[in-house]
């Protein structure tokens, strides 16, 4: 096919390749619709080049995960229109009082056809009771509520101290504030006032905690501290924590180093890169293998000394032996050259687990350093890729902030998702219940409680997949981002 002259109009056939070549001065542009052939010009060729035959993909994907999200927000907006962000943090309790604020009264219907009635003890004011404390701290996860001006700092074992404290310290650790001076009088029903003994507490996170339950769950990580491999690790980890760190940084400082010199010693980094994997590869083994010769050595020296303590041992007493019982022939025969008290000897299992780990690690390193010899050939272009990617990070040195704008990304997602899980744990339906103090004279209280819906619990599955989702496009973005760098870098170079 001969080149036509500039100026000159080209001719064209259709064809359904794409085809691009370079031949002599002769530029051939095969696209889907139509071929042109002519001498084009160099700029003409590199438009060709750069602005082939481009299209939006995944449409349909797209369409489909901006949909999704559009859901994840209408799920955030039900979250905060239903739920009350306020009660995560004070919390509430048991008659629908929210600590911390003035409340509203709850309306209840005793049936169907029934009139509203106000819910007890609902519909206070807790601008000054900020602290949840509970009436019963021995049974902290199925007990009653209250909110509380503060935590008690004493323990109190009469009703009188009950009353001394909301008289006082205007605290009352009742429901109420009458309930509590009303305490010292009568014995309160069940459910409104604290059983006695109330313990000391502490807040945390505003709820009240016993110290007694604090310094119960310090004992407990004591002593599982103690434990001799816990202890161990966790001694161990402490004291190698300045050289973990230590090193973090040197390799941190390292990583950033070979980046900066990959474009002048790309050879010599790519074949030390190998060097240093065969080495460690046969140096483990090789380890390994000491250890085991060093362990059985000890072991032989051992059952040497040994052996001469029982001739010793057999040579006196041998005269004084008593007559033995007749050994069965068959185990006789089958065990007569295996001695048991050997095999579950500690020093022959650890021999035994070295050896195992010595062949493993011998048949690990094998595999490893034939890897390094397939791939030594292609040295020659992880070389060029090396400066290459030098060259891009030179001329583009804000990609390696992508990594961490992109974690900080997947971090804000992560932060939000548990925000509006927590929210929707307060979204759900308001129910009562009525508790029973389980004794003979049936005392039982009312109480509200917000269980969790089916439709609630669909949207915190829908939350944790979008969670997964969005992750996942987060770092597809990333790789496209870089990816798109890079490859606009390297042809428009």
């Amino acid at each position: 096919m001969e080149a036509h002259p500039k100026g000159s109009a080209p001719s064209c056939t259709c064809d359904y390749f794409v085809f691009l070549s370079l031949q002599a001065g002769t530029k051939m542009c095969c696209a889907l619709a139509c071929c042109c052939v002519g001498d084009a010009s160099d700029e003409n060729y590199e438009n060709l080049l750069h602005k082939g035959r481009r299209s939006c993909t995944d449409c349909s994907f797209l369409i489909l995960f901006l949909i999704f999200c559009g859901g994840l927000g209408s799920i955030a907006w039900y979250a905060v229109d239903n739920g009350d962000p306020y009660r995560i943090v004070f919390g509430s309790d048991s008659f629908g009082n929210t600590c911390g604020r003035n409340n509203g009264p709850i309306w209840i219907r005793s049936n169907k056809s029934g009139s509203r009635e106000q819910f007890e003890f609902s519909g206070q004011n807790m601008t000054e009771r900020r602290f949840m404390f509970p009436l019963n701290a021995s049974r902290a996860l199925d007990t009653i509520w209250a909110c509380v001006r503060s935590c008690p700092e004493d323990t109190v074992t009469t009703y009188e101290g009950i009353k001394k404290l909301a008289i006082e310290q205007n605290n009352s650790l009742c429901v109420d504030y009458d309930s509590a001076i009303d305490a010292a009088k009568h014995k309160p029903r069940f459910g409104v006032c604290p059983r006695l003994p109330v313990l000391r507490s502490t807040d945390l996170m505003n709820r009240c905690i016993p110290e007694d339950l604090i310094a119960f769950g310090k004992d407990l990580l004591r002593k599982v501290a103690d434990m001799d491999w816990i202890r161990s690790y966790l001694h161990d980890l402490i004291d190698a924590s300045p050289y973990l760190l230590q090193m973090c940084l040197v390799a941190l400082v390292l990583a950033l180093l070979s980046v900066a010199l990959l474009r002048f010693f790309a050879a010599a980094i790519v074949y030390f890169v190998y060097l240093a994997v065969a080495v460690l590869a046969i140096g483990f083994s090789g380890s390994v293998w000491y250890a085991f010769w060093k362990v059985y050595k000890k072991s032989i020296q051992s059952d040497q000394d040994a052996l001469k303590d029982t001739d010793i041992t057999i040579t006196t007493t041998t005269t004084m032996r008593p007559k033995s019982e007749p050994q069965h022939l068959t185990t006789a025969v089958l065990f007569k050259d295996i001695d048991f008290e050997a095999m579950i000897n500690f020093e022959n299992t650890t021999t035994v687990t070295l050896l195992a780990m010595a062949l493993g690690a011998t048949i690990i390193s094998v595999f490893i350093v034939a890897v390094v010899w397939c791939v030594l050939p292609r040295g020659k272009k992880m070389i060029r890729l090396f400066k290459g990617a030098s060259r891009a990070l030179s001329a583009m040195p804000c990609l390696l902030l992508q990594p961490l704008i992109n974690a900080a990304l997947i971090l804000t997602v992560a932060i939000y998702t548990l925000s509006v899980v927590l929210v929707l744990f307060t979204a759900g339906d308001m129910v009562s219940r009525r508790v029973s103090n389980g004794n003979e004279r049936g005392d039982s209280i009312l109480i509200i409680e917000t269980n969790m819906t089916r439709t609630t619990k669909l949207m915190m599955f829908y939350q944790f997949v979008g969670f997964i989702w969005v992750s996942e496009f987060l770092m597809a973005c990333q790789r496209l981002f870089i990816a798109g760098a890079v490859s606009m870098y390297y042809f428009d170079v």
